[in-house]
């Protein structure tokens, strides 16, 4: 939505503009991404539309947000300033829950004189083990992937050091869906620096229980 209140899929030369750059415009994407959040009932499960990747991003980052004031059933309106300044403070995210593999990721954010100094990012397991550490998982990720998390976890924190946002972060090829997951998190923390909020974050990160 615009200033005057004007639908991005109501805009006839937007549209127009996209599609003719990237293949897709808003009154592709943006009904897919909607019918994929319904479908699935979970952020983390929703993909990316090919050349619509910043608006997937954003439409993921800000689902998960909305799913987790769901799951603790507080309906108050989240409010996002993009443009606001990130306030100095560490921020930390981390999962509730341990995935089918027995891991549970958690990103710790430091924001120094304004700027992302530091990224503290990895996946730990019921004993307190990293999973860049593990070497039985490394052998058997870059076997099959060719990139472990050895690799790809610090490069994924390296990027939001240099790039001061999620847009500038290129997905590991050999580990998307890390990739990925990692950028929706750190968005969600960059959002709380924006607001200066430093209370830790835990994503409940099983949406629903199943039968």
């Amino acid at each position: 939505m615009n200033e005057e209140g004007k639908l991005k899929t109501d805009d006839k030369d937007y549209p127009k503009n996209m599609s003719a750059k990237t293949g897709v415009g808003p009154q592709d994407y943006i009904p897919q991404l909607n019918k994929q959040l319904v479908k699935k009932q979970d952020a983390k499960q929703v993909e990316i539309v090919s050349g619509a990747t910043h608006s997937s991003e954003k439409f993921v980052n800000y689902s998960q947000q909305l799913i987790q004031k769901a799951q603790a059933g507080d309906t108050t309106e989240i409010q996002i300033d993009t443009s606001a300044p990130l306030k100095d403070g560490v921020y930390k995210l981390t999962e509730k829950n341990l995935d089918t593999n027995g891991w549970k990721t958690y990103i710790n954010m430091t924001v120094e004189g304004g700027r992302i100094t530091q990224v503290d990012y990895n996946n730990v397991n019921a004993d307190g083990k990293l999973k860049s550490e593990d070497e039985d998982y490394e052998k058997n990720m870059k076997d099959k992937s060719g990139v472990g998390p050895k690799e790809y976890i610090p490069q994924l924190s390296q990027a939001l050091v240099e790039s001061q946002n999620t847009e500038g972060i290129s997905v590991v090829s050999g580990a998307t869906h890390s990739s990925h997951l990692f950028k929706m998190y750190a968005a969600q923390l960059i959002n709380a620096a924006q607001r200066g909020d430093t209370t830790p974050i835990e994503v409940d990160n099983i949406v629903f229980a199943e039968e």
